[in-house]
């Protein structure tokens, strides 16, 4: 099976996800009551980027040689963050959404986290 063909199934899930981000993005913010407590935003970020971060460490991993196993981590992390940081940007022009560093800090966190994550439970 050729690596193309091994990673897009990851590339494809990668890409969903990523559009599901914005897609929520693009609404006004609805949080539920339950997630209503000090740092609830910054863990979602958290949590967020850090699926996405191992959905694209999958697909790098799976489009790449298996020996350049930091490489996936690092380029998993930053196309997380890149994605992070031009959602903050599209949120600053959507009604009843707002744009932070902070949580640009927080998407980035988790992009670390996830990839690390990855890596640590062998899937990368």
């Amino acid at each position: 099976m050729s690596r193309a063909r091994a990673a897009a199934p990851f590339a494809l899930a990668t890409l969903f996800y990523a559009a599901f981000i914005f897609w929520m993005s693009s609404a006004p913010r609805q949080v539920p009551e339950l997630l209503q407590f000090s740092g609830a935003d910054k863990l979602m970020h958290i949590l967020e980027f850090g699926v996405l971060a191992v959905l694209s460490g999958l697909t790098t991993s799976r489009a790449a040689p298996q020996q350049l196993n930091s490489w996936h981590l690092a380029v998993a992390a930053a196309v997380t963050l890149a994605f992070g940081i031009s959602d903050e940007l599209h949120q600053a022009y959507v009604p009843g959404r707002g744009s932070s560093f902070y949580d640009v800090c927080a998407d980035a966190v988790g992009a670390l986290l996830g990839s690390l994550a990855a890596r640590g439970t062998r899937l990368l």
